[in-house]
């Protein structure tokens, strides 16, 4: 059984779905990937990459952690890494975000060469949001980050902007709020996971 793990916030973890067991992105991208690949949903709601949470824990930490809780053979083959929208809520200056994400591949690169470690760019913010124009900016500037660093490697997944209306801002067709996507929004964000995955050749059962 080939392990996919998924990180993230509460896009990740499902938070609002009715069922986030069967409704939120990784539980619909377990169901595209079929027999042989296990989808695992490590999503936590509220947490940022570079900042800790109102429980004492970052995104990057908390990684690191569940890769050294595990035996060698109990290992994932591939991360899915989906943080960063926090981040642009608590702090106006990227660099920080950018950094951690950069630490954390090294870190992975090092200690555990056979996991793949893929890094999805951000969703956007609804436009009704009151502080969504500061935040949609900094959201632009990470995810060209992500996609300058990480595309070339091969360890892009590029999903943010499959829920834009202009590629700025959220189509609020596939939102519940301002924040999190409906069940349009995470079936297409599996779908789009799913068919980078596949160009990549990833998983491999």
């Amino acid at each position: 059984m080939t392990a996919v793990w998924t990180f993230g916030d509460s896009i990740t973890a499902g938070t609002w779905l009715a069922d986030p067991g069967t409704q939120s992105w990784p539980s619909r991208l377990d169901a595209l990937l079929g027999d042989g690949v296990q989808v695992r949903n490590l999503g936590v709601g509220g947490q940022a990459v570079a900042y800790a949470d109102p429980g004492g824990k970052r995104m990057d930490a908390w990684v690191l952690e569940s890769l050294a809780a595990v035996p060698a053979v109990e290992r994932p083959a591939v991360v899915l890494f989906a943080g960063g929208l926090n981040d642009m809520i608590r702090n106006t200056d990227v660099g920080p975000t950018r950094q951690a994400i950069f630490e954390l591949g090294n870190r992975i690169a090092s200690w555990y060469p056979t996991v793949r470690f893929l890094v999805m760019t951000i969703t956007p913010y609804r436009s009704d949001a009151g502080y969504a124009v500061p935040l949609s900016e900094r959201r632009a500037t990470l995810n060209a980050w992500i996609r300058a660093q990480y595309g070339p490697a091969g360890q892009l997944v590029d999903t943010g902007d499959l829920l834009t209306a202009g590629a700025t801002y959220a189509d609020v067709r596939y939102f519940l709020d301002h924040l999190h996507p409906d069940e349009e929004g995470t079936a297409i964000l599996a779908h789009g996971v799913h068919d980078q995955l596949k160009e990549k050749g990833l998983p491999c059962p």
